[in-house]
Parts: C-alpha cells; sequence; structure tokens
C-alpha cells in the first residue's frame, strides 16, 4: 500500500501543477499581453501626440508674437529718439495686458534689424545689445514670423518672433516665449496617459518625474547618454521604437524623438525663400514619452501570487485528503492485508477486525476462515456448538505415542477415510447429530487445519485423531514431521 499512497500523492501533485499551469496560460500570460500593449499603445500615442502639441503651441505663439509685432506701440517706439524706453514701455503694457489675459510671458523682449535686444520685460538693463543667436530671430527679421522651441539660460522656452514694420520696412522684431515646465509636463502625462520628458543638450528640462528626483537622473544617464536612445532619435530625425529601460528599479516602456522643426508664417514683406527645412534651436533637443511595466503589470504579478497561494492551498487540502484516506481506508486495508499474513502463517485464532471501512469484508473473511477450518461463525462462539457436525473442536498440538507414529507414512486417503469413521463413530455414541457432514466436506476441513497448523508450528506432517470424552468429540492434532 505504501507504493499506492505515493502513486496517489503524485497524482495530486501533478493534477495541482497542471491545473496552476493551465490557469497560466489561459489567465497571467494573456493579462500580462494585454497590459503590456496598453502601455505600448499608450507611449506609442503620446509619443505622436507630443510633437503635435509642440507644432500647436508655436503656431499659438506665433499668432501672439504677431499680433504684438502689428500693435501701433511698437512701430512708434521702435522709431522714437528714446526707442529704448519706449520700447521697454511698450513691452510693459503689452505684457501687462497679457498677463490680464493669463497669459502673461516668461520672456518679452524687442530685438533690432541685427537682432540684438533693445529691451525686455524684467528690466532695461538686462541682455541690452546682446544678440540673440536663433534662427527664428533671422527668419523674422528676413519677414517670416516663426515659431521654435529654445534653450535660454538653462530654461527650455518655447518662443515666437515676428517682424515690426513701420511703413514697410522691418526695423526689428518682437520675441515672446513661455517656459517648457515640470508642471506643464505633468499635465501633459495625465492627458497623454504616459510620463513626458524634455531634453536637450543631453539633459533633462522639463520631466512629468518629480523634480531632481531619482527618475530624472536615471532618464539623464540610462536614456540621454551619448550612446542612449534619446540621442540616436534625435540624429535620426524620427521616433524611436518602443523599448525597455530600467529607471529606479522599475522596468519602464519609452519612445524617443526630436523636437518638430520651427513653423514660419510668410509676411507680404519677406525677403527670399523659406527654407525648406530648418533644424530646432535646441540644437539635440528631443523628447521621451515612458510608461511603467512594473506599475501596470502590478495585477499579474499579484495574479501570480495568487495562483501560487491557490497551489499551497491546494496542496494542503490534497494532503489533509490523502491522511483521511489512508486513515480510514488505506490503513484498514494494510489491516486486512497483516491479517492475511497472520492466516497465511498458521494463525488459526486470528480474527479479522471488523473495521468500519471494511465490516463486510473482515466478516466475510472471518465467516470464510470459519467454514474453511471447521470452526463457530463469528457470534456463535459463545453458544455450545457440538451439536452441529460440520464444526470442528480442534485440540492442542501433542506428540504421537508410539501405536500412533505410523500415522505419518499412512496414505493421506485412507487415513482421512479412516478419521472421517472414526469422528462419525464417536459423534454418534456421543449422540451427536452427522447430518451433512460427508468425507469430502470433512476432509476438506481436515486439510485446511493441517496445513494452518504445519505453518504455525513449523513443521512437516500434522495429523489428526479422534477424542470422544464428556459427550464432545474432539480432534487432537499431532505432530509427526
Amino acid at each position: 500500500m505504501s507504493k499506492f499512497k505515493g502513486k496517489v500523492g503524485i497524482a495530486a501533485v501533478i493534477g495541482v501543477i497542471a491545473i496552476v499551469a493551465v490557469m497560466y496560460l489561459l489567465i497571467v500570460l494573456p493579462l500580462d499581453k494585454q497590459l503590456t500593449a496598453g502601455a505600448k499603445q499608450d507611449v506609442t500615442r503620446a509619443a505622436e501626440a507630443v510633437p503635435t502639441r509642440v507644432r500647436y503651441h508655436a503656431y499659438d505663439l506665433v499668432a501672439v508674437a504677431k499680433h504684438a509685432a502689428n500693435h501701433s506701440s511698437f512701430a512708434q517706439a521702435i522709431g522714437a529718439e528714446a526707442k529704448r524706453q519706449e520700447v521697454y514701455n511698450a513691452i510693459q503694457a503689452y505684457d501687462g495686458k497679457l498677463k490680464t489675459q493669463r497669459r502673461k510671458s516668461d520672456f518679452f523682449g524687442v530685438v533690432d534689424e541685427q537682432g540684438k535686444i533693445i529691451a525686455r520685460d524684467l528690466n532695461i538693463q538686462d541682455m541690452h545689445g546682446e544678440k540673440l543667436p536663433y534662427e527664428a530671430v533671422t527668419h523674422a527679421l528676413a519677414g517670416r514670423a516663426t515659431g521654435d522651441v529654445w534653450v535660454m539660460k538653462n530654461r527650455l522656452l518655447r518662443a515666437a518672433v515676428a517682424p515690426i514694420e513701420v511703413g514697410g520696412v522691418i526695423k526689428g522684431a518682437v520675441v515672446v516665449g513661455y517656459d517648457i515646465t515640470d508642471a506643464e509636463a505633468k499635465t501633459e502625462a495625465k492627458q497623454f496617459g504616459a510620463q513626458v520628458v524634455y531634453f536637450s543638450g543631453g539633459a533633462v528640462r522639463a520631466s512629468s518625474f518629480p523634480k531632481a528626483g531619482a527618475e530624472v537622473k536615471a532618464v539623464n544617464a540610462n536614456i540621454l547618454g551619448a550612446s542612449g536612445e534619446g540621442p540616436k532619435a534625435v540624429k535620426a530625425g524620427k521616433s524611436s521604437a518602443a523599448f525597455q529601460v530600467e529607471i529606479d528599479g522599475k522596468v519602464y516602456l519609452a519612445v524617443a524623438g526630436p523636437l518638430p522643426a520651427p513653423v514660419t508664417v510668410q509676411g507680404a514683406n519677406a525677403k527670399g525663400a523659406p527654407q525648406k527645412k530648418m533644424s530646432a534651436a535646441t540644437k539635440g533637443g528631443g523628447f521621451v514619452v515612458l510608461a511603467s511595466l512594473t506599475d501596470r503589470t502590478a495585477q499579474v504579478r499579484t495574479t501570480r501570487w495568487a495562483l501560487v497561494g491557490f497551489m499551497a492551498i491546494f496542496m494542503l487540502f490534497v494532503l489533509l485528503v490523502m491522511w483521511v484516506v489512508a486513515k480510514h481506508f488505506v490503513d484498514a486495508q494494510d489491516k486486512l492485508e497483516l491479517g492475511v499474513s497472520e492466516v497465511i502463517s498458521g494463525n488459526m485464532d486470528y480474527t479479522f477486525d471488523a473495521l468500519e471501512e471494511f465490516e463486510g469484508l473482515a466478516n466475510a473473511l472471518n465467516v470464510m476462515l470459519a467454514r474453511l477450518l471447521g470452526r463457530p461463525e463469528p457470534g456463535e462462539e459463545e453458544d455450545d456448538q457440538s451439536w452441529r457436525p460440520d464444526v470442528l473442536t480442534i485440540g492442542e498440538l501433542s506428540s504421537p505415542s508410539a501405536e500412533e507414529g505410523p500415522l505419518a507414512s499412512e496414505p493421506e486417503e485412507s487415513y482421512l477415510a479412516e478419521l472421517y469413521e472414526q469422528y462419525i463413530a464417536a459423534r454418534k455414541g456421543a449422540q451427536l447429530s452427522v447430518e451433512g457432514l460427508t468425507l469430502p466436506v470433512f476432509s476438506q476441513k481436515v486439510k485446511a487445519n493441517e496445513a494452518m497448523l504445519r505453518a504455525k508450528h513449523e513443521c512437516s506432517i500434522v495429523r489428526f485423531k479422534v477424542s470422544s470424552a464428556g459427550g464432545q468429540v474432539t480432534l487432537i492434532p499431532l505432530r509427526l514431521g
């Protein structure tokens, strides 16, 4: 039965593993693929949305710059004798109007025909005479209002430049700029469903990640390094394929791409043909959008642990069932097997326990032994069975006398026939019934008892003699071998 127990255990383990494997294939893997595909879809969509948003802001800002440049105050100020002060006053007045519209700029200045700052919004002295080294300024002074993204004093700036015309002649340009901030990146991240990072010169300029956090440092190191996907995408002039990157202990799916080229609006007095293609003034500016696979697949990890927990609970349940089966069935069957071994070994007095699980089988075995050996059946031992001719009373094993010694050499057939005649005569003499007791039945019971006694006492020959006393007939076994 130990092999059977082992097989049951192995089968149970295999069954549990198979169930868990099927659940993993049907639930966990499809869920993991679905969540990963969702993250990829989000970063791909965000990678398309960021350049579109940048271009939209550029056109919007060009409109703001053109409206300012067309305002009469700037044309008058740039032609005045004290134009520096007048330009500064015009800037303060117009920027004040923008403030009332909740659109106050982060940079508002006016440049002359050489692209040098006449005045700006902070104070009249700041940046005076400084030439703005941006391609968009050159285009604006040539009559084409231009929107671009700049890095100015370590700040990432959405900027637009529009020409100021006096009597059809371009005398300078208005420059309006707004910082690209972490707050703006965070707003875009909520809209796009992915983290947004703006970079230039190999460094993060604005990010939806916490400012100066470990994530920003990791982006600088793992994406914006010399061989990172950020510089590669800017150099190639197109967005990268989605790639995985580890940031602050989490795995992210990311796409890097370049900022779009500046946008231009041709003016009536534009000089020369516009360039077909202009590079972004950021000189290596771009963006990265990222979605955390670690966070998005947390449900997968939870499901995996749930399966592990299910497997553990199921295994405990299986072990409990195995224990119950072993306790109530396998152990009972083992006892039956031990009982059979006892009988085979010659224990004629062995009685099978009427166990609850195998009560019928135990009773049947006891009845079979009783009938085979000619002894009282279970439940009848307390009654006097001497009246029953099929119930043999067996005495204690003894050694033969001198005249009984030849029994060992007597042929079995004649020995059994003579013993039968003696037994019948003795029962009749004791006035006991002999009805139904035939020689074959008697011989079978005698042989069975002889076999049991030989096994029990480890002797080669056992034969019986008939003894009658006190109205009872007994078969006395003789040890002859």
